[in-house]
């Protein structure tokens, strides 16, 4: 039901002609977001728009089949590697989270006691490699409000 969400959200965009600076996505629920937007649909007058990835916590990320991709109208065959979504630890499978860090502009880890390197090198929970390849992109926030 996510997909299908992610989905129809890039359509109703399209279809209104609605052109955003960002689409905001977060965790693993809307990652599909990035590729369906890049492979789908980033020439149907959303050139300008960049793709921003919040990740509550990485521990989520949600693996599946990878002929399940073409259910929401995206590639298999051009998904499924190892630079893509292609699960860094369960290779048969692909990992939605991975492939919205992949496909996004920016990536917000929410972590109120970690530094991006510790991260990267230790709390990725498989994506340790896929961080460290995308680390240009990574920020960290802290959780929480600063009520000053």
């Amino acid at each position: 039901r996510f997909a299908y969400f992610s989905r129809a959200s890039l359509e109703y965009i399209v279809k209104s002609r609605k052109m955003p600076d960002v689409i905001h996505i977060h965790n693993w629920q809307t990652s599909l977001v990035g590729p369906l937007f890049w492979d789908v649909f980033v020439n149907e007058g959303l050139e300008r728009t960049r793709i921003v990835l919040t990740c509550q916590g990485l521990e989520s990320q949600r693996l599946e089949e990878p002929g399940k991709l073409a259910l929401c109208g995206l590639d298999p065959s051009s998904l499924f590697r190892p630079d893509r979504l292609q699960d860094n630890d369960k290779p048969h499978l692909v990992n939605i989270l991975k492939g919205g860090v992949v496909y996004s502009n920016r990536v917000i880890l929410m972590s109120s006691f970690l530094s991006k390197g510790e991260i990267i090198d230790g709390y990725g929970h498989g994506l340790e490699h896929t961080l460290a390849t995308h680390r240009h992109k990574l920020m960290i926030a802290p959780h929480g409000l600063d009520s000053s």
